[in-house]
């Protein structure tokens, strides 16, 4: 019992012995998990707070204990024996515990590194190699006592030996080394021989789903309870059948412990009691039951279905008839409320759904498509009905999903697009002709301006040569005078004004020299020559040449070349003279004390030279390097105050270059 300790029912005499562990009734020594016979004709008591073993000879009862390794407060779960005098017991948490009588001592047994180290123990057997296997929470674990070696199924293990679930709660050796095992989602069975696990549940014709124990009888037929009634897996035939309260059960809930007797006999403990019954007094039903379809239910309103049903044996309804109920029965009317069933709706799910005694399916808000309602039932002993009742359903779309619709709305779509390409086509054509005019208009207008730059462009350039020329006549007469003037006797003051007048001169002359070729520049008059000459004799020419203005600001001007020039090279040596002379007199311009030098070596390429310009004077700053070779712009805005010149060389320069 449960709760209340041991109880010993004589048949013969039909006295009950009550053995109590405990005064209080709901003590945990009360709670008998298993009770074994062992060979010597004894009771091995296995509780939740120990062992004990009952002598029915001299009819007394003894706690079993280890003085070095108390189990009194550990729960015992189950007890085979290994050979005479050597028992495995199960220990919830500690697993495995080898107990031999005379040693009086408890031996755990698991490896160091073992699997099932540490896990909650819900049930337990050992088969006939010695394997111990256990089911917990996260699946079942096995480990052979001899070879040490040990295994897990589970859930998640390859699909040869994949469960149901990880909660195995009853487990038991069949035939051979087979292996059953049971817990809330079904049955299982482990065949040692293909090493392979085959699942049963209620869609195979179980009483139920959760399984609480399971028990092999002496003709190899599986036992097991459920939460809705006794159940039989017969080997042989591999056929389901169920007992319940109709055969004489005392209840549908059969959770507690399944024996059989030596003579056959089959003993179901119940609450409240038990039952027995011998399994070869069973006559087993064979008629195979039809089936039929009872009713029909369409949005809740009977439907004749049987006149509806088309000549494709489909019954045909519209997208807002999606809401339907089916009854069905089997046609075995022995214990009718014995018989089961299950059903599927192909086209929406394939699976069979476990109906138990109910008759009917219910079905709403079904999409559009093609359906299949198959069902099938069983008699009062389980066996399913060889024929499988069916209809065929088509529920046709809304026309809003229909394909006229979709080619509807395809060409309306095209339509729309069209429409829209065409007056877009339309707007782009009006759109080109406005800007083809304005283009028109535009390259009239810009063409007659370019005709007046060119023309102005031409003015301007005839104008400067002209003005040059008039200009650079009178101004060299000038000169001319005012040299011969000063060869004659004068006094110190007539050579000052004679020297002012042809500095001066000689500045507007250079003016006047810069601006024309400024011009013939931008009208891309200017040609080059390319001749040879002498580069040291031009590099001296300009230092002679420059060499009395450094004087006056006491400064060194100098010409180093690269020995590896060689003295004749080809190019414009007028122009080159002009660009050098630009450059050195600029340096010399802005450099108060120091030096100047023009230094001439090889360039990066075989045929080129490199020109450069030192001097010590005050620099260029980094954002003004860009703009000096503009127009008529100097580094600064007092430059022009300071050192004169107007900004013409360095373009004129940048231009050649």
């Amino acid at each position: 019992n449960f709760a209340n300790g041991l109880y010993q029912y004589d048949e013969h005499t039909g006295k009950i012995k009550h053995f109590g562990f405990d005064s209080d009734p709901l003590s945990a020594k009360n709670n008998i998990q298993e009770i074994f016979a062992d060979s010597k004709n004894r009771i091995w008591i296995c509780t939740e707070s120990g062992l004990y073993l009952y002598d029915r000879d001299h009819e007394s009862l003894t706690r079993i204990d280890d003085a070095d390794y108390p189990l009194a407060y550990h729960s015992f779960l189950g007890i085979d024996e290994l050979q005479p005098s050597v028992f495995l017991l199960t220990v919830s948490g500690l697993g495995a515990v080898l107990y031999e009588e005379g040693a009086d001592r408890f031996n755990i047994i698991h490896p160091s590194d073992s699997l099932m180290k540490g896990q909650l123990i819900l049930a337990s057997c050992l088969d006939r190699s010695n394997t111990f296997w256990m089911g917990t929470r996260t699946g079942v674990y096995g480990y052979n006592l001899k070879t040490k070696k040990q295994f897990h199924f589970s859930k998640n293990s390859s699909p040869r030996h994949r469960l149901l679930t990880d909660v195995v709660t009853t487990i038991t050796v069949g035939q051979g080394n087979d292996i059953w095992m049971g817990s809330h989602e079904g049955m299982s069975h482990y065949d040692a021989a293909s090493d392979s696990i085959t699942h049963y549940t209620a869609s195979d014709g179980m009483a139920h789903n959760l399984v609480y124990n399971i028990m092999i009888d002496h003709a190899g037929n599986i036992w097991f309870g459920t939460r809705n009634g006794f159940g039989r897996f017969k080997s042989s035939t591999k056929e389901f059948s169920r007992f319940s309260i109709e055969d004489g059960l005392m209840t549908n809930k059969v959770y507690g412990t399944l024996s059989q007797h030596a003579d056959g006999r089959i003993f179901i403990a119940v609450e409240g009691g038990y039952n027995h019954f011998n399994p070869e007094d069973l006559e087993a039903d064979t008629m195979h039951p039809p089936l039929v379809i009872s009713s029909f239910r369409l949005n809740s309103q009977p439907y004749n279905w049987e006149d509806a049903i088309g000549e494709d044996s489909t019954l045909h309804f519209r997208y807002f008839q999606n809401d339907f109920r089916i009854e069905f029965a089997a046609l075995n009317f022995t214990q009718s409320k014995k018989n089961q069933y299950a059903y599927r709706l192909v086209g929406y799910n394939p699976e069979w759904i476990d109906a138990g005694s109910d008759r009917s399916a219910s079905y709403t808000n079904l999409d559009e498509g093609e359906y299949i309602f198959e069902v099938k039932g069983t008699n009062q002993d389980g066996l399913w009905s060889r024929n499988i009742a069916r209809i065929k359903i088509h529920i046709s779309p809304p026309f809003w999903k229909t394909y006229w619709f979709f080619a509807l709305c395809f060409c309306l779509v095209i339509a729309v697009i069209f429409t829209y390409i065409h007056n877009r086509t339309s707007e782009l054509r009006k759109q080109k002709l406005v800007l083809e005019s304005t283009v028109k208009s535009r390259t009239h207008e810009l063409e007659v301006a370019k005709d007046r730059a060119e023309k102005s462009e031409q003015f301007k350039q005839q104008f400067l040569a002209n003005m040059s020329h008039e200009i650079r006549t009178p101004m060299n007469a000038v000169l001319g005078m005012t040299d011969l003037v000063m060869d004659t006797p004068l006094n110190p003051k007539q050579s000052a004004y004679l020297g002012s007048i042809k500095k001066s001169s000689g500045n507007l002359l250079r003016i006047l020299n810069d601006i024309l070729d400024l011009s013939k520049i931008e009208a891309g008059k200017i040609e080059l020559e390319l001749i040879d000459f002498d580069i040291r004799s031009l590099a001296d020419e300009i230092v002679q040449l420059l060499k009395g203005t450094a004087s006056e600001k006491h400064l060194v001007l100098e010409a180093t070349i690269d020995d590896k020039i060689p003295q004749w090279v080809m190019g414009d040596p007028t122009r080159l003279n002009q660009v050098l002379i630009n450059l050195t007199g600029n340096a010399i311009k802005f450099t108060d004390r120091g030096s100047v030098r023009l230094q001439i070596q090889k360039g990066e390429t075989k045929d080129a030279i490199c020109f450069s310009i030192l001097d010590t004077g005050i620099g260029i700053s980094s954002e003004k390097i860009t703009t000096i070779f503009e127009s008529f712009h100097q580094g600064h805005s007092s430059d022009s105050r300071l050192y004169g010149g107007t900004g013409l060389g360095l373009t004129i320069s940048s231009q050649l270059v």
